[in-house]
């Protein structure tokens, strides 16, 4: 278990890493990255004043050093045992096929807290949500049966709770949906033909309550990268 506070978002975030099924793959230990990293400066070297430069032969003389610079993003290395030689071996979160050791599917979602719209006697209702999400699609390959499929597909569906409730309120819709619908160029399968870059789509929400709360979850084997999402709230006069 694994439990990451997110200092911008403000949020907390828990992953749970299941052992493998077959051939016990499992984690050991993990160990944070900064994400910072050394790379090797040149120098000239100078007298003593700092005014001129020492030189060897006509030659500057230079002296080199490791400095640490921003190297990327931050991410976890994971120590792993592999099951099928009981050998240890480095993993990480890399995959894009989101399948744990690359066979098992996982949950991954993001929940709202409650949104009360203001009060906590009205009841209310959210007729329209607007989502935002990140299109990851970079091109096309063959199905092997004469068709195409997308590469790095996304896919996320939202389901409304109202009232504290503990399972969902409506049937969970899809939310990644891209209009208008991409051509395949079968003469560059690299274009993923599509205007935006962002995936936007509104959909009406079922029920009523004093407060909601939203889940966005992923789907198997797909992408998911949730940007943020709009709601239209309607409170009614009466209790």
């Amino acid at each position: 278990n694994i439990l990451i506070l997110d200092l911008e978002l403000r949020a907390f975030i828990p992953w749970r890493i299941e052992d493998q099924a077959s051939s016990t793959n499992y984690v050991l230990g993990f160990i944070y990255l900064s994400g910072f990293g050394s790379a090797l400066s040149t120098l000239d070297v100078v007298d003593q004043l700092g005014n001129d430069v020492v030189t060897s032969a006509g030659d500057d003389v230079v002296s080199q050093q490791l400095a640490t610079v921003d190297a990327g993003s931050p991410s976890i290395a994971l120590l792993i045992r592999d099951g099928a030689t009981n050998k240890f071996t480095i993993g990480g979160f890399s995959g894009t096929d989101f399948l744990d050791w690359g066979e098992t599917d996982y949950s991954s979602y993001a929940v709202a807290g409650y949104d009360f719209m203001g009060d906590l006697q009205l009841k209310k209702s959210a007729p329209y949500i607007t989502t935002y999400l990140r299109r990851t699609e970079t091109g096309w390959e063959s199905d092997g049966g004469g068709g195409y499929d997308a590469i790095n597909p996304s896919s996320c569906k939202i389901t409304a709770y109202w009232d504290f409730k503990s399972a969902g309120s409506s049937t969970a819709q899809q939310v990644y949906r891209l209009k208008p619908t991409p051509v395949v160029d079968a003469g560059d399968l690299t274009d993923f033909d599509y205007p935006e870059s962002v995936v936007t789509s509104r959909i009406k929400v079922r029920g009523r309550g004093r407060s909601i709360r939203l889940k966005y979850e992923s789907e198997q084997g797909k992408d998911f990268i949730l940007l943020g999402w709009s709601m239209i709230g309607g409170i009614n006069a009466r209790y």
